[in-house]
């Protein structure tokens, strides 16, 4: 089975890092279908902008999504936020070190 994830690097303009025939369905049902991952490390900003996304998300859809610790072990599928560990190995192509910190 394949494993999706995105990616939120909001300081990265014109990435395409996902395939078109990717797809990854964020809420379906008044349920939000994937977690909200930051490292366990991340950032207060990090933090913000994941809970954030969330409640952007909820907004939206009017689905409730889970904000959680990325753990060693990753869901099927993610929206990964920050430069952590789980989204430096998914997304390698990306220039995570060249980004700036957030103010």
């Amino acid at each position: 089975m394949k494993s999706t994830y995105l990616a939120l690097a909001l300081a990265v303009g014109g990435w395409s890092g996902l395939a078109a025939s990717n797809t990854i369905t964020l809420a379906a049902g008044g349920v939000g279908r994937v977690p909200i991952l930051v490292a366990p490390d991340a950032t207060p900003a990090e933090t913000n902008a994941a809970h954030e996304l969330a409640d952007a998300l909820r907004q939206i859809t009017g689905a409730n999504f889970r904000v959680e610790s990325a753990g060693a072990s990753l869901p099927e599928s993610a929206v990964l936020v920050g430069p952590g560990r789980a989204a430096r190995e998914i997304f390698p192509e990306i220039p995570w070190d060249q980004l700036g910190q957030e103010e």
